[in-house]
């Protein structure tokens, strides 16, 4: 960075930078040096990282400014930031690299890191979800989900994210071991999920865990109130019982049931 203006390090503080940037920008590193320190003592000014990358693009400095970034993530004082401070800056680096930057890939990888600190954000969520969306790759979506779902508070929202990992991977991918373990998860969730339900059942109908499908057929006869629901349920498990695991005193208990 020679060409940069030579700004001494003490002309550059909080209350002084947005005048600084509003001509012609001093030192890229100094300005960034300003915001971090800030921020990693919680005080984000979100409205001046905007302006920062409002005046790299005047100015033409964008590909300056994106090498500044790119070493950003081996700041010790923001990784050692509280949470929600490294979300606040890692947001701030993926809204520049989006709109600015155009590049999606290093935007990206700071939504990565901002999830990371903040997995419970559902705004970092949604625009992470969107890039990944974006570029077409299911198996990253489903990560995101799962990793996404226990810092829902509803659980009606921890659900709905397991049920789409686990569309996901049915639609795409035949990684029988995860989808068993998001079906039981939803299922331990929501006992009455059919949907969910059926996908594990012919998971391990498929994978030839019939000592596990018949807990699960039990599980389900347990907590069903329908009769023709448990009979049905019954009728199916009984061959399990006396073909395959040969537990005939299990099979008589459901025959005479």
């Amino acid at each position: 960075m020679d060409n940069e203006p030579k700004v001494p390090r003490a002309a550059l503080r909080i209350e002084t930078l947005a005048a600084a940037m509003e001509t012609e920008l001093p030192s890229l590193a100094s300005i960034v040096d300003v915001l971090a320190t800030q921020a990693a003592k919680g005080n984000a000014h979100p409205e001046l990282w905007d302006s920062l990358h409002e005046a790299a693009m005047r100015d033409g400095r964008v590909d300056e400014l994106s090498a500044i970034y790119a070493g950003l993530s081996q700041e010790k004082r923001i990784k050692l930031a509280p949470p929600a401070v490294q979300r606040d800056v890692w947001l701030a680096v993926a809204t520049f690299f989006e709109e600015y930057g155009s590049d999606v890939a290093s935007a990206e990888s700071a939504l990565e890191r901002a999830f990371a600190a903040d997995p419970g954000h559902l705004g970092v969520f949604e625009r992470l979800d969107r890039l990944i969306d974006h570029r077409g790759d299911p198996f990253a979506t489903a990560s995101l989900c799962v990793a996404a779902a226990p810092h829902r508070a509803e659980v009606v929202d921890q659900v709905a994210l397991l049920r789409r990992a686990i569309d996901l991977l049915a639609s795409y991918g035949q990684d029988d071991d995860k989808l068993i373990k998001l079906c039981q998860a939803v299922l331990k969730l929501d006992p009455n999920d059919d949907a969910a339900g059926l996908v594990l059942e012919e998971r391990l109908a498929a994978t030839g865990r019939t000592a596990e499908l018949a807990k699960l057929f039990e599980q389900r006869i347990a907590s069903t109130s329908s009769q023709s629901e448990a009979e049905s349920l019954r009728n199916r498990l009984l061959p399990i019982y006396a073909n395959e695991l040969r537990d005939h005193e299990r099979a008589v208990v459901h025959f005479e049931a």
